[in-house]
């Protein structure tokens, strides 16, 4: 049973990943970019788990999705990256205000928070070494 819905998580998420790379490509071509081109920027939308580089497997191994979090980290560096200079990056914005909305909401969290209960009422308990 539990072997039946690995499989099946497996395939539907290969369909999901395939169905945003097809309507990306599809997409771009009616864009007017090349086939080969656009072949490769559908290929890269999502995290190609056929990438590895030489430390991949070993690393692999010891971090639990290590492919994953270098393609997550390479692509905000693409997409945010390049503009830092230039301020010209395609997310940087989006990344700019998902960053200021979590400030904000800290800040409102802060304010609206309160003072922490009174812990004078519990006992230390005393600490075991085992």
């Amino acid at each position: 049973m539990h072997r039946m819905f690995v499989e099946s998580y497996s395939v539907l998420n290969d369909l999901g990943d395939n169905m945003w790379r097809f309507s990306y490509y599809v997409t771009l071509r009616e864009n007017g970019v090349s086939a080969e081109q656009a072949g490769v920027m559908a290929r890269n939308l999502t995290v190609d788990f056929s990438k590895k580089g030489s430390f991949g497997g070993p690393i692999g191994t010891v971090f639990a999705y290590f492919n994953a979090t270098i393609q997550g980290n390479v692509r905000n560096y693409q997409q945010t990256g390049k503009g830092l200079f230039t301020g010209k990056g395609p997310a940087r914005k989006v990344f700019g205000g998902l960053t200021a909305m979590g400030t904000l909401s800290a800040f409102a969290m802060m304010a609206i928070g309160g003072e922490d209960e009174d812990e004078s009422g519990v006992p230390d308990l005393p600490r075991t070494d085992s």
